[in-house]
């Protein structure tokens, strides 16, 4: 589970679905996903409708994003309040949302999209949702839940080079595009500033090369599975 909103209302409705969920025995999908209907049910309205801030800035309000697996079926869900909604593709939440929808929906590519490409298009997207909300920051912690149950992560991976080369390319990109658009360039001037900008990019990309390992060493704990 992940949490966007008021922490410690989030963190008590998520212990609650822990421990009740941790007692069901060899549930099924639509048992837990009720589970997690009553937990949300109950604590807001002993919590979060009668609470004075509530829909106000600093208020208890929060949002959960859970992945729920049982014999063999995988979904993520998002609440909203007492609401729990499944989502077939993917999902953001917090202040960054509207960022991360407009950066990730052109380059996801739908759920059977490689890990490697998954993890390329998250750190670009938090590299430009780090950059522009100021509410958003400090190290990125990547979460892998398998079709099996079991987990895999990374905690405070630090993926400031691969930040830095999106970071670039998103420059160089956008450079080439505006002259392309707003300046009347002949075909032989257009050429040039695209080889010039694989040039540069291919730079950039020499600078990555160094964290390689790094990388890999991410898609490997992320692919490995841990109980």
């Amino acid at each position: 589970m992940a949490f966007s909103g008021r922490s410690r209302y989030a963190r008590m409705a998520i212990e609650d679905c822990e421990n009740l969920l941790a007692a069901l025995k060899d549930p099924t999908l639509i048992e837990m996903e009720s589970t997690v209907r009553d937990v949300l049910l109950d604590l807001h309205k002993k919590h979060i409708f009668p609470h004075p801030s509530r829909g106000y800035t600093g208020g208890p309000d929060f949002y959960l994003m859970l992945g729920l697996w049982a014999k063999d079926k995988l979904n993520l869900y998002v609440t909203d309040e007492t609401a729990l909604d499944k989502v077939p593709t993917y999902e953001c939440l917090g202040t960054g949302e509207y960022l991360g929808r407009y950066i990730i929906t052109p380059r996801y590519a739908g759920p059977q999209m490689p890990l490697p490409g998954v993890i390329f298009t998250a750190i670009t997207a938090l590299a430009r949702i780090k950059k522009y909300d100021p509410d958003c920051g400090g190290k990125s912690q990547f979460v892998v839940l398998h079709k099996n149950g079991e987990m895999s992560y990374e905690s405070d991976f630090d993926i400031s080079q691969a930040e830095i080369f999106s970071e670039t390319f998103f420059n160089y990109a956008t450079s080439v595009y505006t002259m392309i658009a707003d300046h009347p360039l002949s075909d032989a001037d257009i050429k040039m500033h695209i080889e010039h900008f694989f040039e540069d990019i291919n730079r950039a990309r020499a600078n990555l090369r160094m964290e390689k390992d790094r990388r890999d060493a991410l898609i490997n704990a992320l692919t490995r599975k841990k109980q």
